[in-house]
């Protein structure tokens, strides 16, 4: 991922051979991915699996830091749409992220899987997410002294929850897209002045909001219809109005579209 992140930085000064580089080099977790056990898995300086490491019955194995394999096995921020073509499509890695909440593998107080609850806008059933993103907002969030689940390490918990109130968080900081969740306030503005932030506020609208309707039932983007749960930061630093219309039920055939994730 840090390789991604100075890609884009290479890549924005010109350096194009050294972006090409480091894009090739942010691929490199496709070596780790072990198809026949379904995890990322540590691996010896001779390229073969640590398998003394992986029998490990520890919660937290060698090879793993402040972790567990269920931990980074969805860790591939800089490149969702590849992690998920590993994993096998759509349906394969949909079981797989299914099983990571259900069986209990998920700890939101435990920052390198934040963004755990927004995959599944990247792979066809962004209704769930909205579904994870308001459990995870109600179960690790109250209002007192000792009212967030885990550290605040670099402010992330407080970061995740303000993202995720607004209705939108950034999978792949250092990238220009946004996945949508489940926005839990009935209108916010950001305003933004100065610098490149000069065409208005950002304000996000969510009509029937309430804590049974979670599910979006369609959106808007500048009055234009949005069947897609992605946008841009451009949409943001341009004043945009984002408007949801949420209900108690799911809307399965909303957010169905995947463009942004190809360009």
């Amino acid at each position: 991922y840090d390789d991604f992140c100075v890609a884009q930085i290479a890549q924005a000064v010109g350096k194009t051979d050294d972006y090409e580089m480091l894009m090739r080099r942010s691929r490199n977790y496709k070596n780790l991915y072990d198809p026949s056990v379904g995890f990322m898995r540590p691996k010896k300086a001779d390229g073969s699996w640590d398998e003394e490491s992986w029998a490990s019955k520890d919660e937290r194995p060698p090879g793993f830091t402040e972790g567990s394999p269920w931990t980074y096995l969805f860790c591939v921020m800089q490149d969702v749409p590849g992690m998920i073509a590993l994993m096998g499509g759509d349906a394969r890695f949909n079981a797989k992220l299914d099983e990571n909440f259900s069986g209990g593998h998920y700890r939101h107080g435990n920052e390198p899987g934040h963004h755990y609850t927004y995959l599944y806008d990247y792979s066809g059933q962004p209704w769930k997410t909205q579904e994870r993103v308001r459990e995870a907002m109600l179960a690790n969030y109250r209002n007192a002294p000792d009212g967030l689940s885990g550290n605040d390490d670099c402010g992330q918990m407080s970061a995740w929850y303000i993202f995720s109130a607004l209705g939108l968080y950034p999978v792949t900081p250092g990238s220009t897209l946004y996945a949508i969740g489940s926005p839990f306030f009935e209108r916010a503005t950001i305003m933004l002045k100065g610098g490149p932030y000069k065409k208005g506020p950002f304000t996000v609208i969510a009509r029937n909001q309430s804590r049974a309707n979670k599910y979006i039932q369609s959106a808007t983007l500048n009055g234009k219809p949005l069947n897609e749960p992605f946008i841009r930061h451009a949409d943001i630093a341009n004043g945009s109005t984002l408007v949801f219309v949420m209900g108690a039920q799911a809307n399965k055939k909303w957010g169905q579209r995947r463009t942004a994730l190809r360009n």
